[in-house]
């Protein structure tokens, strides 16, 4: 026999005192009349919290909305780090020495360097932890959740490894740059060898009850062991108006997405298919790439099949996925059909989960990413280099015990002209340091990572006419 709910064991102590001297059939109405009560009251706190809950849903859908209105997706703000009396001295996105908190972390081989940013996907405003993200692009050999896999670095161009001397191999690599930055493919085709890469910020609903990283970085984490602990951490600093020095916290909002379990259907537009949005040929749509416009498979009220997806938001890229992590959003189909003299209406629950981007900027590979004319040994050890502390790089005694993943320098220091450094205070990167070669021989090399800005290249020239100056390297440090 199963056992009782306990809500009948309730129910039963209840009408203890009651029960007595009363027959079989007087305790089972008795019983009956008590359970039907207290689940006409379960069924009226079940509507309540289910209209509070849809509620809910549509106040956070208006938020939404309201900020899809006010603007493109897009980044907002990052933050400030002066002000005076016009509004030109106070960061917006811009700030006074870099764009979108962008800085060098040349030393490490794939970070990029990107501080806090206060950004819009979708309606979405949120604030980020300090980003520095790594060069990575979706792994191609698996489905699973945030799984990457580096991006190949560009080849060294072979007139460059075929020279023996070193002194050789700078001026043959100087010649490329200068090629690169002149767009001059007939003094050296660099085209195969200087690689743009577009980076994108990703984000979607999911469903994680615990807080887990959004993408890796080797310099920053959340600092926060529940979603919980990092919103009050966050509240606490907007309403202080205080930060976390390590930069480790961001505002990530919560919503509620549906309240009963569903299962997953094919992306559709109310019905219609969708299909590529250029040309005549009705080639359905791989909506599990990101884009931002499609092709309805029928025609608006407007007379138009083309749809920019994001009602008027040019950032806005969108994607469907079937990972089962992230929160779908549902609605339902109804079609009337005519059975007999009847009209019969058929429905059924449309789920589907997706996930939106915005461009954030293009990151150029360059061969010096992995040229290394003097051959140091490399180790994704992050400590390999120092070796406990015994080695600095400040002198040829104290040299780097070759290369790691927050130690990259291979690039001879003489390459470069001038200043390296930025003057930002963020960047990490030395001017130079000293690093020992595969034989033990120290050797002065500049960082090698990903650069925000390419330092001046010793050897190139500035040519000037009367309306303009043009360097034929990248932007001057000097």
């Amino acid at each position: 026999m199963k056992p009782l709910p306990f809500t009948v064991y309730l129910l039963l102590i209840g009408l203890a005192e009651v029960c007595v001297g009363m027959t079989k059939i007087q305790l089972d109405n008795a019983i009956g009349s008590a359970y039907k009560s207290l689940q006409d009251r379960l069924d009226k706190v079940e509507t309540y919290f289910g209209n509070l809950a849809r509620q809910v849903m549509l106040q956070q859908f208006n938020s939404e909305q309201r900020i899809r209105t006010d603007g493109y997706s897009g980044v907002k703000a990052v933050r400030s780090s002066s002000h005076g009396p016009a509004n030109y001295y106070s960061n917006s996105y811009v700030g006074s020495r870099h764009f979108i908190a962008v800085h060098d972390h040349a030393n490490f081989i794939r970070t990029v360097g990107l501080g806090e940013i206060n950004a819009v996907i979708n309606g979405v405003e949120f604030t980020t932890r300090h980003n520095d993200y790594k060069l990575v692009m979706s792994s191609t050999k698996s489905t699973g959740y945030h799984d990457t896999e580096p991006i190949p670095f560009p080849d060294i161009p072979p007139s460059v490894l075929k020279l023996k001397d070193v002194d050789d191999q700078i001026e043959e690599m100087r010649t490329y740059f200068k090629a690169f930055a002149t767009q001059n493919t007939t003094l050296r085709d660099y085209r195969p060898y200087f690689k743009a890469n577009l980076c994108y910020m990703e984000g979607a609903w999911t469903l994680d009850k615990s807080i887990e990283e959004p993408f890796e970085s080797d310099r920053h984490q959340l600092d926060a062991a529940s979603w919980l602990e990092l919103q009050s951490l966050i509240r606490y600093g907007a309403y202080t108006g205080t930060k976390s020095p390590l930069e480790n916290f961001a505002h990530l909002p919560t919503a509620i997405m549906h309240v009963n379990k569903t299962t997953g259907l094919r992306l559709q537009s109310y019905g219609y298919p969708l299909y590529l949005p250029y040309g005549d040929t009705n080639v359905l749509q791989d909506t599990s790439r990101y884009a931002r416009a499609t092709k309805l498979g029928g025609k608006d009220a407007m007379g138009n099949k083309f749809l920019a997806r994001g009602f008027n938001d040019p950032n806005l890229w969108c994607a469907e996925t079937t990972q089962p992590r992230v929160a779908p959003i549902i609605t339902e189909k109804c079609t009337t059909e005519k059975a007999g003299k009847m009209k019969v209406e058929t429905c059924e629950s449309i789920e589907t989960r997706l996930s939106w981007a915005i461009p954030l900027e293009i990151v150029y590979m360059t061969p010096l990413l992995s040229w290394n004319p003097y051959r140091i040994p490399y180790t994704n050890n992050r400590k390999a280099a120092t070796a406990s502390g015994r080695y600095d790089g400040s002198t040829k005694r104290t040299a780097y015990n070759g290369t790691d993943l927050s130690h990259y320098y291979l690039t001879p220091v003489q390459f470069y002209k001038g200043r390296i450094r930025t003057g930002i205070s963020a960047d990490t990167a030395r001017g130079g340091v000293w690093v020992r070669d595969r034989k033990g021989e120290p050797r002065k090399c500049s960082a090698s990572g990903p650069r925000m800005v390419t330092p001046n290249i010793e050897g190139t020239l500035l040519w000037c006419s009367q309306e303009l100056c043009v360097s034929s390297a990248f932007v001057p440090q000097d």
